[in-house]
């Protein structure tokens, strides 16, 4: 918890110095793209993204079944999705019962 704290704030502070720097610069320019890459990589580590592919294959008897439906809240509006998502997990209220996929 201390460590997440400090290595946020560091990345706040980080920040901070970088729009200073940017806002006092001895010459006026055009932001760019490239300006912005630089500060962020101060800002931000890069991790690697451990992906693991299986040649397993699996075999179904029971077809598969689909339900297109439209996601609502209690309010009745519509959750609109700015890119595609992956589905981890699902809580599914049914009448009486409760289930869990």
């Amino acid at each position: 918890s201390h460590q997440l704290y400090n290595k946020s704030f560091r990345q706040v502070v980080s920040v901070i110095v970088a729009m200073e720097k940017l806002r006092n610069s001895a010459y006026a320019h055009v932001f760019h793209d490239d300006d912005l890459r630089n500060i962020l990589s101060f800002i931000f580590e890069e991790e690697p993204v451990i992906f693991e592919t299986s040649s397993d294959e699996f075999l179904c008897d029971a077809a598969v079944q689909s339900v297109n439906c439209k996601l609502q809240d209690r309010e009745q509006k519509s959750l609109v999705l700015a890119s595609p998502c992956v589905l981890k997990a699902l809580h599914l209220l049914a009448q009486e019962m409760s289930r869990e996929v």
